[in-house]
């Protein structure tokens, strides 16, 4: 039996740089990540070791086991690793002889010291750590090594199998990691995808192999990869395989947009779960998807650790490149969902519209692509902008985009009676959107209808339009009628001074900007008020020009000769009040929506049945 050695822990100089970077900043649970990668990495170098023996790794029948001592607050995780011999540890941590070679066993691989920069890792992190290894190499003994307050005890062990025991003695800190109720989703949690089974209890806890690590996987295979991982969210509205290939690192996983609403006050807006070699390095990490792909979520599984500060070396350009790969991967699939199935990209514009808008936004190239299938709230419907664009140049002549930023529910029924073709780019992102599509599209003629002053083209002499004429002048307060044509056609009615008074339309200007800015205190505007008012004897008359061409006014004609002069003189009222608005005339809104608009609507529909006065 060897001699119980007793000695201060010796490690190389670069393995405690290592751990002094990595040891910032880490989780409650990197001492069973650690443990588990140490294990996924010995497993790996016995089964490269095999492979060049002409042994396949299903032959080996590799695996990790984890098992817990509540009562005693250890845990411990076992491998299938080649081991190591009495030598290869006196040589790492030992005392070592004068002038012994230094030299490490090459199945140790010395780019991959794992054991020794894993135990190094989990030094502060635990009371103390038992190590039980019997080595592959033939004549080996098993060997037990004890470290605690420093110093190794290095004896003889017990293995009876090839590989490594580590048992670590749990600190206050870190008693969790010795929950039986806990550990198996923490295994799940950070090494659900490990290419070894993780034994928990004798019942492998792992599934191993997820879609982006199979070669022949399919779409559907994703879905049900993504539904067997969050069975409680809807299924994704495009999924999206990731591979990409550099000098620096191999990166393979998935994206997808979530069938769920977002919002852009969701803080998990556009985060990725970063896996480094099958393992949870990062949880909804920020950064790694271009900033505008907030409606996306992923999933990404590298060879190298990146976006981390305590990453290997050439990680952060690895991330950068990281970033530009995913966003031509996003963009190459939105290309060919627009070009071959286009209802997926509606269906993802419906579920994440002011998200999409956004994007559109931020990046010009993706504005390029999406910007005319991206929906609006248009008069006739929700339609994609391209749709709309269409329609409206086939009804007009003319390739416009007409919007308005109030809100057309409220004249819903005149604007469909009209056969309008309005965008109501009353909320969100839309007028931002229509502004840079103008910019971006220069065929394209934006009209803000609010914007429009309306005037007449000509005056109509017909006497058809004379009751009319009297129904207006009978309204309150009575105005001079005249028929008339002007654009826009969907306009009923404006009205034009006659000036006759060459100071009231500057003292009107300035009573209506009053209003408008408040700048005018409220005793020098009523006192200008009640100027105005003294000068009611030059006030000029004024002229309201109705559109002939207009359906609501030809309904007005049509309502008298039916004998409906109740309905129509309700509707007379209100195309008076609106024009009187538009003129500039200190009227209140709220007379107009107090109008109920049901009144046109009847009006235009023109029904036959009595009562309808």
């Amino acid at each position: 039996m060897t001699q119980d050695l007793e000695f201060p822990l010796r490690v190389p100089l670069d393995a405690i740089v290592e751990f002094m970077g990595q040891s910032l900043g880490n989780s409650p649970d990197v001492l069973l990540t650690a443990l588990l990668r140490n294990a996924a990495d010995a497993n790996s170098l016995r089964a490269e070791l095999a492979n060049s023996q002409g042994l396949s790794h299903s032959e080996l029948a590799l695996g990790i086991r984890v098992s817990t001592d509540p009562d005693e607050l250890t845990l411990t995780v076992e491998d299938d690793g080649p081991g190591m011999t009495e030598q290869q540890l006196r040589l790492y941590m030992g005392p070592g002889e004068e002038g012994e070679d230094a030299t490490p066993d090459p199945q140790m691989n010395p780019d991959r010291p794992h054991l020794i920069r894993m135990l190094l890792r989990i030094l502060p992190l635990a009371l103390s750590t038992t190590l039980e290894t019997l080595s592959q190499q033939p004549g080996s003994k098993p060997m037990r090594i004890t470290i605690a307050d420093g110093v190794c005890h290095l004896t003889e062990g017990t293995s009876t199998e090839i590989g490594a025991a580590v048992t670590v003695k749990l600190r206050h800190n870190s008693r969790h990691l010795s929950d039986p109720h806990t550990v198996p989703d923490l295994l799940k949690l950070y090494a659900d995808y490990l290419e070894f089974p993780i034994f928990w209890h004798g019942r492998q806890i792992n599934a191993m192999s997820p879609p982006w690590h199979q070669s022949e996987a399919t779409e559907d295979d994703y879905i049900s990869y993504l539904h067997t991982s969050h069975p409680q969210l809807p299924a994704p509205l495009l999924v999206i395989p990731v591979f990409i290939q550099s000098a620096d690192a191999e990166i393979r996983g998935v994206l997808w947009v979530p069938g769920r609403p977002l919002s852009v006050l969701d803080g998990d807006l556009g985060r990725v779960d970063i896996y480094c070699r099958r393992m949870l390095a990062a949880p909804a990490q920020p950064g790694v998807l271009p900033t505008w792909a907030r409606f996306v979520t992923g999933i990404v599984d590298s060879t190298l650790l990146l976006h981390s500060p305590f990453a290997a070396p050439g990680s952060s350009a690895a991330t950068s490149d990281l970033q530009a790969a995913l966003e031509e991967t996003l963009f190459d699939a939105l290309r060919h969902i627009l070009t071959h199935t286009p209802d997926r990209f509606t269906a993802i514009a419906q579920r994440h519209d002011q998200l999409l808008k956004l994007a559109a936004l931020e990046n010009d190239e993706l504005f390029e692509l999406i910007a005319d299938h991206l929906l609006f709230s248009t008069s006739t419907g929700h339609q994609a902008l391209a749709e709309y664009i269409y329609e409206v140049t086939q009804a007009t002549g003319k390739s416009q985009i007409q919007y308005q930023t109030v809100p057309l529910e409220p004249f819903a029924d005149i604007v469909r009676a009209q056969h309008l073709l309005i965008i109501d780019a009353s909320e969100g992102l839309d007028e931002a959107v229509l502004h840079k599509y103008d910019h971006h599209n220069p065929t394209v003629q934006l009209v803000d209808i609010e914007g429009i002053e309306p005037f007449f083209l000509e005056e109509v002499l017909d006497p058809r339009y004379q009751p009319l004429v009297a129904l207006f002048a009978e309204l309150d307060p009575p105005v001079t009628v005249q028929p008339a044509r002007f654009e826009p056609s969907s306009v009923a009615a404006i009205i034009s001074p006659v000036r006759t008074d060459t100071m009231r339309p500057q003292l009107e200007q300035l009573f209506l900007l009053s209003q408008i800015t408040g700048a005018m205190p409220p005793e020098a505007r009523s006192a200008l008020q009640r100027a105005l008012s003294d000068r009611a004897d030059t006030t000029p008359s004024r002229v309201l020009h109705l559109n002939v061409d207009c359906p609501v006014v030809n309904a007005l004609l049509d309502a008298l000769a039916a004998g409906k002069r109740g309905l129509a003189r309700v509707v007379a009222q209100r195309t008076l009040l609106q024009a009187q608005v538009a003129a500039g005339s200190p009227v209140a809104a709220g007379l107009l929506r107090e109008l109920n608009n049901v009144l046109i609507a009847r009006l235009l529909a023109q029904p036959d049945e009595p009562g309808h006065n």
